[in-house]
């Protein structure tokens, strides 16, 4: 099992076809590798698919809280210059962006009709992986850059040690799936996604 979530659990082979589909139907959208996809999802299994799906694209991972400020969210939305929103229609309503918004919750049909194997994706590993926001004392938002080598290497390396645990605020809780997935392909561990109150979209580890 890779992944556990209140609504069931999905296989490391069912995870890897769905966000392979997801990855071919972005493409098809027109995205482009390097562009920057928004996963505005709460802590489900769809927001892992959407993730992972994202970095197969080979476009770079924006996640967002859907419970921040619609005003933080929108401003992040623009900062960050999405091409696509990855959401849930009841999310969607509530954009305000003018990015293409994919409500994944209505998708299935399409989705379902792209291949399961995965897409050619001409990026390097000092390519963008995923641009996370975090609010300072400001109060504005600000987003870090990390590159597919810093995700692979993790935290106890060098080029991954700037990798977010957790901070105070911020979209890391929702982000932090991508910094800590990579070990877990290595052991096979499970992902729990729970969401305690105060801390959405938390990740933590079950034993195989």
């Amino acid at each position: 099992v890779a992944v556990v979530a209140d609504e069931g659990a999905i296989t490391y082979a069912a995870l890897d076809r769905r966000a392979n589909q997801l990855a071919h139907h972005l493409r098809g959208l027109g995205l482009q590798p390097r562009e920057r996809v928004a996963v505005c999802l709460g802590p489900s299994l769809d927001m892992v698919v959407a993730q992972l799906a994202v970095l197969k694209a080979g476009a770079a991972c924006v996640p967002m809280d859907p419970d921040h400020p619609a005003d933080r969210v929108t401003f992040m939305l623009a900062d960050a210059g999405a091409a696509v929103v990855l959401t849930h229609l009841d999310i969607a309503v509530r954009l305000h962006t003018d990015a293409i918004v994919l409500a994944l919750d209505a998708a299935g049909e399409a989705l379902d009709e792209r291949p399961i194997t995965p897409p050619a994706a001409a990026i390097g590993p000092d390519d963008p992986a995923c641009l996370i926001y975090t609010v300072g004392s400001t109060g504005r938002p600000t987003g870090a850059i990390y590159t597919h080598r810093a995700i692979v290497n993790g935290r106890n390396t060098p080029a991954g040690a700037g990798l977010p645990a957790t901070p105070p605020r911020g979209d890391v809780p929702a982000g932090e799936f991508l910094a800590t997935f990579p070990h877990r392909l290595r052991t096979d561990g499970t992902a729990r996604l729970a969401a305690p109150h105060g801390t959405p979209g938390r990740v933590s580890q079950v034993t195989r």
